[in-house]
């Protein structure tokens, strides 16, 4: 659905394949399935959420195919929404807690994304700076070598 309606909107970018790659992370193996179960539909109401957001931006802006195209995501997003919750309240005892668990999880995922960014800017400034406050002793060391 959204190919079809990227082509008509930008042939060009639509027709890109760099923008197919997905990464994945074998959560399945790493959370176990009440966890897994738990993520996936809080991933799947957030995206509900956002999707119902886009669909109202287009249409304030008349955009009717494209809106009409979310309406049909939001509610297969609903839908999605709703069996993983009924997965999730036959898998878990404490389905609240299991997704309240798995926000906690995404929030300290968020945490440490946000983490690394940081770092890595910090590092490259720091490096900068570093190497701009060191120029003028390596040409100091050097005049003294001769």
């Amino acid at each position: 659905m959204f190919t079809l309606r990227a082509e008509q909107l930008d042939p060009e970018v639509a027709a890109d394949p760099t923008q197919y790659l997905a990464d994945f992370e074998h959560l399945f193996e790493s959370l176990g399935e009440e966890r897994f179960v738990a993520f996936v539909h809080v991933g799947e109401a957030r995206g509900r959420r956002q999707l119902h957001i886009y669909r109202d931006e287009l249409a304030l802006r008349g955009d009717d195919k494209s809106r009409a195209l979310f309406d049909a995501v939001v509610a297969d997003e609903a839908h999605h929404e709703a069996y993983t919750g009924a997965i999730l309240a036959t898998l878990s005892t404490k389905p609240r807690a299991a997704i309240a668990r798995a926000r906690r999880w995404e929030l300290w995922r968020a945490w440490l994304r946000a983490g690394r960014l940081v770092s890595a800017a910090v590092f490259t400034w720091t490096m900068r700076l570093l190497y701009l406050c060191l120029f003028p002793l390596a040409l100091y060391e050097k005049r003294r070598a001769r």
